[in-house]
């Protein structure tokens, strides 16, 4: 199936396939549903899969590795998807750090990924990024930018912004 939905590639170089639909057993019936997956390591190394089932809506009214969000970080992510901020969080089993969270739009799971993990460069498509444009962009804001160049030498603007879920800008 993930062959046939050109997941595989995807899957192979440890990316979240787009939804498929799963089927769990259940007792004595099943239970329907769909899903991304992906394959990933545990802790003692095996190979296994992650699957990340379909939410109804992300749960923003629970404490994420020790954050919570605010009235405000709600909004935020219902109406773009991305925190726009860098917040420290605390796994269970694990020291702190700072990340930047995102909903992913397929499954609406919150999705963070730690910020010394993002390479952010000073010269994007062709632009230079002035020094405020930098930092907004490393603290995790919306930064829009003007005069890039598509790969066909096309100029375009665009807003750009640290998503978790994409694992970059």
């Amino acid at each position: 199936r993930l062959q046939q939905s050109g997941d595989l590639d995807k899957s192979l170089n440890w990316q979240k396939s787009n939804l498929l639909p799963i089927a769990i057993p259940f007792g004595d019936s099943t239970i329907y549903t769909e899903a991304r997956i992906a394959l990933r390591h545990d802790e003692a190394g095996k190979l296994g899969l992650a699957i990340h089932t379909l939410r109804k809506e992300p749960q923003l009214d629970y404490p994420y590795m020790g954050y919570r969000f605010s009235d405000e970080d709600k909004a935020t992510l219902l109406h773009n998807g991305n925190l726009g901020k860098q917040v420290e969080l605390t796994p269970k089993s694990g020291e702190p750090f700072k990340a930047y969270i995102s909903i992913d739009p397929q499954t609406n799971e919150l999705i963070a990924l730690k910020a010394d993990r993002v390479n952010i460069p000073q010269e994007i498509k062709g632009v230079l990024l002035t020094p405020e444009q930098y930092k907004d962009l490393s603290e995790g804001k919306a930064v829009k930018v003007e005069g890039m160049l598509s790969r066909n030498g096309k100029p375009f603007d665009a807003t750009l912004q640290v998503n978790a879920e994409r694992k970059g800008i």
